[in-house]
């Protein structure tokens, strides 16, 4: 058994230490850590392919029989597609469904807002970041109520329009949704992890500017986005998503709400409920949430 103990460099200087991993990878997220003393050199451990290359044994690789793998483009989307796409006419069926819920004066600044787009009575939820660059296209299927239909699965603009298939072929530089909002930051920040939570939250709580994650997991991928941000942040996990989400709040220092897990044993809300179900669910008059009268 090999109880060599290796040192390693520190986690921040390891791109620089090797800018390719031996497998050829890019090593720009820093997932090949150098053996200290042989920076410069393909001698460490990779946490991308999982192996290993020490000099000490048969796992060490010639410099010159690595093949370099260069980054993948990344998968932004042409402005023309943000205006030919965009719903200006209410049709897909969850802005039908804002219609209803909240009316028509709300339901169009709703839309207008986040840029919300449409694609065979889908709609188009648009990642765009502070500099107008459209990142990334996400198609939901709803039905009327304004639940997301769980029998299609949500897809891609880039692979279902644009016929961007081979994943292989580029990545999504992730930015928040509802991101290009705080270009005017005059208000604290709120995080989410439903398009359609932020979308909604904007009008029913419109002191706080509004983003969306897109996934419960993806908030510790993002965070780093707004740790500069100066104004107060908030976040607010879904029902059982709490700890997940305080731990990455208490790292930047921000507030982490309880309120779904109380709404939960409350009755409130359902399983797996968040912030946008307890005001459909239980708030009905829109006096009250001082939305404009239609």
């Amino acid at each position: 058994m090999n109880t060599t103990r290796r040192i390693f460099v520190p986690a921040r200087q390891r791109s620089r230490a090797n800018a390719v991993c031996p497998c050829g990878k890019n090593n720009k997220d820093g997932k090949f850590a150098t053996q200290k003393g042989y920076e410069g050199q393909p001698v460490g451990s990779c946490h991308s392919c999982g192996k290993d290359y020490w000099p000490d044994n048969s796992t060490l690789v010639d410099p010159a029989n690595i093949v370099y793998e260069p980054p993948k483009p990344k998968c932004n989307i042409d402005q023309k597609h943000l205006h030919d796409h965009f719903d200006e006419n209410l049709d897909s069926v969850y802005a039908k469904n804002l219609i209803e819920k909240w009316g028509p004066h709300n339901a169009e600044d709703m839309v207008s807002d986040f840029h919300l787009g449409v694609y065979k009575a889908a709609p188009i939820f648009w990642y765009i970041d502070t500099g107008g660059t459209i990142r990334h296209g996400k198609i939901q299927w709803y039905n009327s109520n304004g639940k997301r239909n769980k029998n299609l699965k949500a897809t891609t603009f880039q692979s279902l329009v644009l016929g961007l298939k081979d994943k292989r072929g580029c990545e999504i530089d992730w930015c928040f949704f509802g991101e290009h909002n705080l270009v005017n930051l005059d208000r604290p920040v709120a995080i989410v992890e439903g398009e359609t939570t932020a979308i909604e939250m904007s009008k029913l709580s419109p002191d706080e500017i509004w983003l969306a994650t897109g996934g419960r997991g993806f908030l510790k991928k993002m965070a780093h986005r707004l740790k500069n941000c100066p104004k107060k942040i908030s976040l607010y996990p879904d029902h059982e998503a709490y700890d997940e989400w305080k731990e990455v709040g208490d790292q930047y220092g921000w507030f982490t709400s309880h309120l779904c897990e109380e709404w939960f044993k409350e009755g409130s809300i359902p399983k797996g409920g968040d912030i946008r179900d307890y005001y459909r669910l239980n708030i009905n008059d829109n006096s009250y949430l001082n939305l404009p009268r239609n």
